[in-house]
């Protein structure tokens, strides 16, 4: 007997290479790929991510794309807000690069929901380790604990692409994509949408904290904050 939501995967979709590549890697194993876009009050240009999209709906006719779009603004605030005075005295400035980790853990929460609402049971996203250097989200010890919280709601999570250079040639190689150089692009992207808090995080993080702490203790707090954040998520509510 297959299992429920056997042909189904979710990818966590931004529109950008490394994401549309899980997606197309996706493609070759599971009937239905839905594609879930997570978005909140600070991104902009949201219509770029329906690019990819549609080349995937094109290179893949016999899979069938399933879109969602949905704000994870309220769930994001309380992620960042929550405590904040509390991490702050126990983390310092690491609370500045943290928006990005509250922004990824709302959205990997919000995941988790849409995959038991729908009774799936595999998640793919774009992790790639070329933006693991200061992005937490990005950094391998984080994504063991994501790969740990998904478990504990018996659904798999993967990242394909993460040992993978340079994944908009790759999709360009396979016909996806017109563009040759995707990932050289900053803050205003053509296929994907656009957040500035990233900002925060670039300048926090390479004109001031590693400087100073050096880039292995960077590394270290962000995935010690990410752990503290889940086990209180999940000590006060937990996911439902």
């Amino acid at each position: 007997m297959k299992e429920a939501g056997g042909d189904n995967i979710v990818v966590l979709f931004s529109g950008g290479s490394d994401s549309t590549l899980a997606a197309a890697l996706a493609a070759d194993q599971f009937k239905r790929i839905h594609l879930v876009t997570y978005s909140h009050a600070f991104m902009a240009f949201h219509e770029k991510i329906e690019i990819n999209v549609k080349r995937l709906k094109k290179h893949y006719p016999e899979n069938e794309f399933i879109r969602h779009h949905h704000s994870i603004n309220p769930l994001f605030k309380r992620l960042y807000f929550k405590n904040y005075l509390f991490y702050f005295r126990r983390f310092g400035t690491m609370i500045v690069p943290w928006i990005c980790g509250a922004c990824k853990l709302a959205m990997h929460v919000e995941t988790i929901k849409y995959c038991k609402k729908r009774n799936l049971r595999h998640v793919s996203c774009g992790a790639n380790r070329e933006s693991s250097g200061i992005f937490p989200a990005q950094m391998k010890p984080v994504i063991e604990q994501f790969k740990k919280l998904y478990e504990r709601h018996g659904i798999e999570y993967r990242t394909p692409v993460y040992q993978l250079e340079r994944t908009d040639r790759l999709l360009l190689d396979m016909g996806i994509v017109k563009e040759e150089n995707l990932k050289d692009q900053h803050l205003f992207y053509t296929t994907q949408h656009t957040c500035p808090l990233g900002i925060l995080l670039h300048a926090h993080s390479r004109l001031y904290y590693t400087r100073i702490h050096g880039l292995k203790r960077y590394r270290e707090k962000a995935a010690r904050m990410m752990r503290e954040k889940i086990l209180d998520l999940e000590g006060r509510k937990g996911v439902t």
